[in-house]
């Protein structure tokens, strides 16, 4: 087989990709490191194989040293591999001098230096342009009990009420337009689906969402049923919707076959699967006393954003699935040696939970070892980080800042534009949004102890607003749905 074009990138030592074209059909190929966890190390050995699923070049694993190669091709491939990847690396390296490389964007958090500088409180004014508020109308055929997830679009508002199991549509202004499906065993129905996980999506077309046995669901923004299908697996890490019209399935390796498998499964608006990459190996078996730690999937801008657990560095993956750096977390002594971890010793170090974006800033939020003494159970708060990304200035919150009742937060941010309730909730940031509902009963609970003092405000302009609505509503109203937009 003839080579017409090579590129190999690597990517922070743990897979190299290539793409190259085979004179019969210029059909995308994949070239990678599979990780094969050997002792207390990993051993990369090559994977040859067409992006496209079930249509194989090789899936013969070759190490990388000491192996006569059977075919031309492999023995051409591993001479460039070698190369590309020296070169990569003393690129690699010199890059990492600067917290932001002009070329590459690539930015770096020194975690364990903020650890050890002095926590401080982040106003929300500071991280927040702008509030919304959406009062939901009510009518016998949209009660909502509990709001447990929200999807934000340009004209609708899609909610899912954890009591009833239902999907209810409505405008932006809070009318109430339909419901999306129903909960029940026949073939256009949902199971139970992960209430907190539901999108928008293909220029308001349909709803996308997914339940716990790992099964894709897509409605029609009419409510009628589209298709679904079930991923292989019973861990889907999260699902994103790329702006060319895919579906993106990333899977956990806990929930790959025993041989391994591909992380990264790409279905179009059919729910037909077009595409799969990532091969991974499974990860190991969660073992009693001991804590597992999985992958982190979420989204940036227009790129996929990938975390691998114990690897320092964050991915972007385009969507031509071409990876490349975009953060580098230097957590020092406080890195976690392994993916497994006894329960004793998870208080020495910091391990990831949460990443969220938003143009100017990132927030991770980590558990294990405390800023402050923990309970006389053991247990520690969550602490959370934030990071300018145009100053590269990076902080903890201070963790003495008291928590939501009943959270499990010891850090949150002050709330200093409408005054109704401190913080927001990292995890629920995407597409630099966030949003909480406030029930009516609570509210005008909340506005009767007249707690709130105007002045002390950024502005009055937003908690008027607010104020206005819960006044206006009646205890048995359906709650206001609070959306923040970050800067």
């Amino acid at each position: 087989m003839k080579i017409n074009h090579l590129s190999i990138l690597s990517v922070g030592g743990f897979f190299v990709s290539a793409h190259f074209l085979p004179i019969f059909g210029e059909k995308e190929c994949l070239f990678r490191f599979k990780q094969v966890e050997t002792g207390s190390y990993i051993h990369p050995t090559y994977i040859l194989k067409q992006s496209r699923p079930n249509r194989f070049i090789s899936i013969k694993s070759i190490p990388i040293l000491g192996v006569n190669l059977n075919y031309e091709i492999m023995r051409i491939l591993k001479s460039l591999a070698r190369l590309w990847i020296v070169l990569s690396f003393v690129c690699a390296v010199s890059s990492c001098d600067n917290a932001k490389n002009s070329s590459t964007d690539l930015i770096t958090i020194d975690v364990e230096r903020a650890y050890n500088e002095p926590m401080r409180n982040l106003m929300i004014s500071e991280v927040i342009e702008d509030i919304e508020y959406i009062k939901l109308e009510t009518t016998p055929n949209c009660l909502i009990s509990k709001v447990s997830g929200v999807s934000i679009s340009e004209n609708h508002l899609a909610i899912f009420d954890y009591r009833s199991s239902s999907f209810l549509l409505f405008s932006r202004s809070g009318k109430f337009i339909r419901k999306i499906g129903s909960q029940g065993p026949g073939p256009e129905e949902y199971n139970k689906p992960i209430g907190n996980q539901l999108k928008i999506i293909n220029n308001e077309k349909y709803l996308l969402f997914w339940d716990y046995q790992s099964t894709i669901y897509l409605y029609h923004i009419d409510g009628s049923f589209h298709k679904k299908t079930k991923v292989s697996g019973l861990s889907i890490r999260d699902i994103k919707y790329s702006k060319d019209g895919k579906i993106i399935v990333y899977r956990q390796r806990s929930s790959l076959p025993k041989d391994g498998g591909n992380q990264l499964l790409a279905y179009d608006l059919d729910l037909n699967l077009i595409d799969s990459t990532f091969f991974a190996s499974q990860s190991i078996p969660e073992v009693s006393g001991y804590s597992k730690f999985e992958d982190l999937f979420t989204t940036y801008q227009e790129d996929i954003v990938l975390l691998r657990q114990l690897n320092d560095s964050i991915f972007k993956i385009d969507k031509e699935y071409q990876t490349s750096p975009l953060l580098v977390l230097r957590l020092g002594s406080l890195k976690c040696p392994t993916i497994q971890i006894a329960d004793t010793d998870i208080n020495k170090y910091l391990l990831i939970q949460y990443i969220s974006f938003s143009n100017e800033h990132i927030f991770i939020s980590f558990e294990g070892k405390p800023r402050i003494s923990p309970s006389k159970s053991g247990w520690s708060p969550t602490k959370y980080l934030v990071n300018n990304i145009k100053t590269g200035k990076s902080f903890f919150l201070d963790a003495n800042h008291p928590a939501e009742l009943g959270s499990n937060t010891g850090a949150i941010p002050i709330n200093d534009l409408d005054g109704v309730e401190d913080g927001f909730k990292f995890y629920l940031i995407k597409d630099g949004k966030t949003w909480d509902s406030f029930d009516i009963i609570e509210a005008k609970s909340f506005l009767e102890k007249d707690v709130i003092e105007e002045n002390n405000y950024q502005s009055s302009e937003y908690f008027k607003k607010f104020r206005k609505l819960v006044n206006d509503s009646d205890i048995e109203d359906n709650p206001i749905i609070r959306i923040c937009y970050l800067k």
